[in-house]
């Protein structure tokens, strides 16, 4: 017999939907329960032509599904004081919940539903790009990234780069 066989299981395993593992620490400690996931989809894995679509996928996930609308979904999880949110990165597309336990399958199952079956409705794909767009020149406009731009393209760095001596001013 292995030692392995012979310890508590402290991670257990399940299938909450097709493609779709939990790995679940148990603790009596606290009644409450975060998940974390994240699916290989970020924006370095975006196609050429297609920049920003993981961002995009990422603000429509919480929008609704072929079978729960958005309002569906926020009214089941305000009632039982429960949160889902997902956040595009580099590499991946994260999401997180958090629910007190007696909730955690009708969660699960919401969560799931987003990330399975997530409706992408074209009012919703039209607003979440216009917004994005919003982001973008607003974020474009901070002084504090132009600034960086126009060193970044400045005469000096321009001459460093072609020097390829790596010093920046």
């Amino acid at each position: 017999m292995g030692i392995d066989s012979d310890l508590p299981k402290l991670v257990e395993e399940h299938s909450i939907a097709r493609g779709v593992r939990c790995l679940l620490y148990r603790t009596t400690d606290n009644p409450t329960v975060a998940v974390h996931g994240s699916i290989r989809a970020g924006t370095a894995i975006e196609p050429k032509n297609q920049h920003g679509i993981a961002e995009l996928a990422t603000r429509l996930l919480i929008r609704g599904s072929r079978k729960l609308g958005p309002e569906k979904i926020s009214d089941s999880l305000e009632s039982v004081g429960a949160a889902i949110s997902f956040r595009n990165t580099l590499d991946a597309i994260s999401f997180q919940a958090r629910m007190t336990s007696p909730w955690m399958q009708r969660v699960l199952d919401i969560l799931s539903e987003c990330l399975t079956r997530p409706s992408f409705d074209r009012r919703d794909v039209e607003k979440e790009k216009e917004e994005l767009l919003t982001d973008i020149r607003l974020r474009d406009d901070d002084p504090t990234r132009r600034g960086i731009r126009e060193l970044l393209n400045s005469r000096e760095c321009q001459e460093d780069r072609e020097n390829k001596s790596g010093r920046f001013l």
